[in-house]
């Protein structure tokens, strides 16, 4: 991929491979190993997306001189009008508005569940809701009953959690960014971020900060300990807008600059069956950029059934899908084979 630039957002699987435990994991820290390599060869430019990142990706690969750009992601592609409220009359029993903390689940170790998990279990008293990834036994979330695992949620419905919510809690050790924090920020909520440099980088002091491995904490007095001013919030929306100079849109000016019409190839496999919060992610952000007429993407996926995918087709992109749903372990390797198959056929600027 030679006169193009190439996008990372992190580089976990380099410097965490202890993330990267699930079986079959071995194959995505493989493909990731070789891509990168190649891509910080052959590329003109690289974008990430914090000082962080860029720390990290000058300090463990030979980026063969090649100007490495910061461009933050944003929010605006979190609609704060489209909310649904229906969710508390569902769980009305247990939900109650400005009653709860917020957290969007996953098994990642980054994401420490077990944070929230071991805070709860010493505030019986205060109530914690667990939206997203299905848990299942492997979490020990069943024997708490103060803790509120409703599954996915919704875009919409995440957005009135968010709303309503005491706090969202988000005690990740590891970010390349954390976008799920700048989300809840823009519906109007307190966060409760790990204190890691990355997060700090971000948000500043509009959130307040705890010990990622120190969850006996009292949440409600940090909170009140710490009062975040509103100029402070606005500081931070403000220089993660699409109009700030380190933004999503400014990756689309960079991109314009250095190219006047160029391909981009993305892998859409969050956009596929199970739609994740970076899916939601991606999926507004590229309609943000498809906005550029000098821009052509092409979608790979692993299936078309979302609705994320069959928008895109209905407005004309095209997109290859392999026909086969992927996830975790289960056919990472044939997905990724097929992947690369595709892009020398696309041969595309920017593979994402």
């Amino acid at each position: 991929m030679k006169n193009g630039i190439v996008t990372v957002h992190d580089i976990a699987f380099k410097t965490h491979k202890e993330f990267f435990r699930e079986p079959g994991d071995w194959h995505e820290i493989l493909f990731r190993k070789l891509m990168y390599l190649k891509a910080f060869k052959s590329a003109d430019a690289i974008i990430t997306v914090s000082g962080f990142s860029r720390k990290e990706i000058i300090d463990n690969y030979n980026t063969h001189g090649k100007e490495i750009v910061v461009a933050g992601n944003g929010w605006q592609h979190f609609d704060v009008n489209s909310i649904d409220e229906s969710i508390f009359d569902k769980y009305a029993s247990r939900i109650k508005r400005h009653k709860y903390y917020l957290y969007m689940a996953s098994l990642a170790p980054n994401k420490n569940l077990n944070w929230i998990l071991n805070n709860a279990k010493l505030h019986p008293e205060s109530t914690y809701v667990i939206a997203g990834e299905s848990l299942g036994d492997r979490s020990g979330i069943e024997k708490l009953g103060n803790v509120v695992a409703i599954g996915y949620a919704r875009d919409s419905e995440a957005r009135a959690l968010m709303k309503y919510c005491k706090a969202f809690l988000f005690p990740s050790t590891y970010e390349g960014f954390g976008i799920p924090p700048m989300e809840a920020l823009c519906m109007g909520a307190e966060i409760v971020l790990g204190d890691i440099p990355v997060l700090h980088e971000i948000y500043k002091n509009a959130a307040t900060y705890v010990n990622c491995h120190k969850p006996d904490v009292n949440i409600d007095e940090l909170l009140e300990k710490n009062k975040v001013s509103d100029e402070a919030v606005q500081n931070v929306l403000s220089s993660h807008s699409w109009d700030s100079p380190y933004n999503c849109r400014n990756y689309g000016q960079i991109c314009r600059i250095r190219i006047k019409k160029m391909k981009i190839a993305v892998d859409a496999r969050t956009l596929g069956s199970r739609p994740s919060g970076v899916g939601m992610y991606l999926n507004d952000f590229l309609k943000q950029l498809m906005k550029y007429e000098d821009l052509e993407f092409v979608l790979i996926s692993d299936v078309a059934e979302s609705e994320y995918i069959k928008s895109f087709i209905k407005n004309g992109i095209k997109v290859y899908t392999k026909g086969k749903q992927v996830y975790k372990s289960a056919g990472v390797y044939a997905y990724f084979a097929y992947v690369k198959k595709q892009l020398d056929i696309i041969k595309p600027d920017i593979f994402w």
